[in-house]
């Protein structure tokens, strides 16, 4: 009897090893196989951003589908201006204007870009006034102010 439940063990292992090497693969490849179809900043939910020299701001960039790999790198058109770490972390470095592109490694058509202007100081509003005090409008109008 102890040469069978040897033998039915080592099999049992067998088994679980395989299946244990066999589950996990699938998922992954089911992921990759997704494929990127847009990206696009969430954070800021804006395409121009305003920052302080000296300032960070960590961006957030979403794929579509969910089910589609993100890894993105980030690459900034003025460095000196701002830098961008791999994991899109925003410096500001010195006066001026840059764009930040986020593109998929996996398929490098994909992109997302927004732009950045990093000022030397920012200065306070002192008084903010409107032209009107009061306006009807029916859905659909614009009015500006």
């Amino acid at each position: 009897m102890r040469g069978k439940g040897k033998k039915l063990l080592a099999v049992m292992a067998a088994v679980a090893m395989t299946v244990c090497t066999v589950v996990p693969a699938a998922p992954a490849e089911a992921a990759s196989a997704a494929k990127v179809k847009s990206i696009a900043f969430s954070k800021p939910a804006i395409q121009t951003l305003a920052l302080k020299k000296g300032e960070t701001f960590r961006l957030k960039a979403n794929v579509s589908p969910k089910k589609a790999k993100a890894n993105l790198t980030y690459s900034s058109s003025r460095k000196k201006v701002a830098q961008v770490t791999k994991k899109g972390v925003l410096k500001a470095k010195k006066a001026g204007k840059a764009t930040i592109t986020a593109v998929s490694t996996t398929k490098p058509k994909k992109k997302a870009s927004i732009k950045v202007t990093v000022y030397k100081k920012f200065t306070k509003v002192k008084n903010v006034s409107i032209n009107k005090t009061s306006a009807v409008l029916s859905e659909g109008q614009n009015l500006t102010l």
